[in-house]
């Protein structure tokens, strides 16, 4: 799909930025502000490392899933689990259980 788009003061038609693409353009300055962050602020590096594990477990589901190519949709439709959990797990509003983690660790592939 195209757009316009206001480039040094001109229009520009251009082709619209996929999900995956804006997604990671949101990553990056997420990345970004929490790299500065910690460069400036003691308390938030304290804070950021006392949670580091569950990011560590969140990252290692995203990464698990992305890594296949899987959408939310198609992983809940492999393991059983619902979107709507994984969703939540992977935003960090819910924790994992031991017999959840085990199914997604039997993921085939």
């Amino acid at each position: 799909r195209l757009i316009f788009d206001f480039v040094g003061g001109k229009v520009v038609l251009k082709r619209e930025p996929s999900r995956r693409e804006m997604l990671e353009a949101s990553m990056k300055k997420i990345w970004k502000r929490l790299d500065d962050e910690k460069k400036n602020n003691p308390e938030f590096v304290k804070a950021y490392e006392e949670i580091q594990p569950e990011l560590d477990v969140i990252r290692a589901i995203i990464d698990a899933r992305t890594s296949r190519n899987l959408t939310q949709k198609q992983l809940a439709e492999l393991t059983g689990i619902h979107q709507s959990d994984i969703s939540k797990l992977e935003n960090g509003t819910r924790n994992p259980t031991i017999n959840l983690l085990k199914r997604l660790a039997e993921l085939p592939g």
